[in-house]
């Protein structure tokens, strides 16, 4: 049996609901009302920069071949051709800002642009079928996609305006590289942000022990390195298989690393593509949480002889 002190707190809450549903639409309007004048003071509060920046979102480069190609000239020269469909993801933002009736999906924009370059490979065909003087030099390097719909190419210059002309080019842009110069040092030295890692792996807790690694031998095993990598190729100075000789023969006294798989001096396991090939990448995240239940079990064990608390 319900008594009549729940029933008259279930009236409360009924007539509150009540109340609130007949509130709810002008709520609605009302929210509908500040968003418009926030919309307006947030625009009449924008600096002249930042007017300036949001004109010049949509604000087109004066030209549609860049003027530093001489198009008179049978020379190849390297370009970013940039087409006249937009990337899937602008194409539909687009659609939304401007609130178009017939709203663009993904899939459809995305359509759009394979048919882009679909088309702009067959003008390309299309001039090296004619057999012109210097077609063979057409050569596509690089086809893009998402923040930019075009592609990279080189082509005779005096044969760009026979893509323009096709009606699928928006822009040609001459391909320049741009040399960044570093500005010189001062010869202030780099500040490590090795501190900001301790605690988060729990080392601190041996600093506080007093135990900081002073006369402990460390151990780093990985799976190699790729020594010929563009970035790696400079600075490692390891022992290098093309150095010649049988690198299993080779002192480990002598080198800076061992390979304790092949038992040799060269560190190169595999090159990328091998790696691939090889399927291992699906173990990696397995690999992971074996390292980190390792080190949970490493500081459980310290902990265990009180060697940290």
């Amino acid at each position: 049996m319900i008594s009549r002190k729940y029933l008259s707190k279930v009236m409360v809450v009924l007539s509150f609901v009540l109340i609130l549903s007949t509130m709810l639409p002008s709520l609605q309007l009302a929210q509908a009302k500040n968003s418009s004048l926030n919309v307006k003071e947030v625009l009449s509060n924008l600096t002249d920069a930042e007017r300036r920046a949001l004109n010049q979102l949509e604000a087109q480069p004066g030209f549609t071949i860049h003027p530093d190609i001489n198009v008179d000239s049978a020379n190849p020269v390297q370009v970013i051709v940039e087409f006249k469909q937009e990337p899937a993801k602008v194409e539909v933002a687009k659609a939304k800002l401007i609130k178009k009736r017939a709203t663009v999906s993904l899939s459809d924009a995305s359509k759009k642009v394979d048919a882009s370059h679909k088309k702009f490979q067959k003008v390309i065909d299309g001039l090296k079928r004619a057999k012109t003087e210097g077609a063979s030099e057409i050569k596509v390097h690089q086809a893009y996609r998402d923040a930019f719909n075009g592609v990279a190419m080189t082509i005779p210059a005096n044969m760009i305006k026979d893509l323009v002309e096709a009606g699928i080019v928006k822009r040609v842009w001459n391909d320049e590289k741009v040399q960044l110069t570093l500005p010189e040092t001062k010869g202030e030295k780099a500040k490590p942000k090795m501190i900001d890692s301790v605690p988060h792996i729990g080392v601190d807790e041996l600093h506080d022990e007093g135990i900081k690694g002073e006369g402990i031998k460390v151990g780093v095993i990985d799976t190699g390195i790729d020594y010929n990598h563009p970035d790696l190729t400079n600075v490692y100075k390891g022992y290098r298989k093309s150095d010649g000789g049988d690198a299993s023969k080779v002192d480990p006294d002598s080198v800076k690393g061992w390979d304790f798989v092949d038992d040799d001096a060269d560190p190169m396991e595999m090159t990328y593509d091998e790696w691939l090939e090889s399927g291992y990448q699906s173990l990696i995240c397995m690999a992971i949480v074996i390292i980190q239940h390792m080190v949970h079990t490493f500081l459980e064990r310290l902990r265990d002889n009180k060697i940290v608390s």
